[in-house]
């Protein structure tokens, strides 16, 4: 019982942070249909969250990400990693993308997809 209400607590934080920020978060993290793309202008942040035990309601707020490792050390990896990170890069974009195109036959629905 106690993992149980645990586990559901879990998942109604992670359903909280999902629908406070309006972008979908790649690759994988979660995806909104009503907001498909990756806002990183907006929503380049941590998501901090407070729940009253008495209540059951959530606070939220953004606080900013600060990054350990700079631009300037990325530009020094090794040739063969700046091509394993362009190679990785390269399948986030396509993988966004087909997931942009899965979505809008899903809005259509499900019958839309018949092959």
């Amino acid at each position: 019982a106690w993992e149980l209400k645990h586990r559901a607590l879990t998942s109604q934080c992670v359903t909280e942070h999902t629908m406070f920020r309006k972008e979908t978060r790649w690759p994988g993290y979660y995806y909104r249909g009503d907001h498909l793309k990756l806002d990183d202008e907006n929503w380049h942040c941590l998501t901090v969250s407070r729940r009253d035990p008495k209540t059951g309601k959530f606070t939220l707020e953004k606080v900013p990400v600060y990054h350990i490792v700079d631009d300037k050390e990325k530009k020094k990896r090794s040739p063969k990693r700046q091509k394993e990170n362009q190679e990785i890069d390269n399948i986030d974009t396509n993988e966004q993308e087909n997931d942009e195109e899965n979505s809008k036959k899903k809005r259509k629905g499900w019958w839309s997809l018949k092959s």
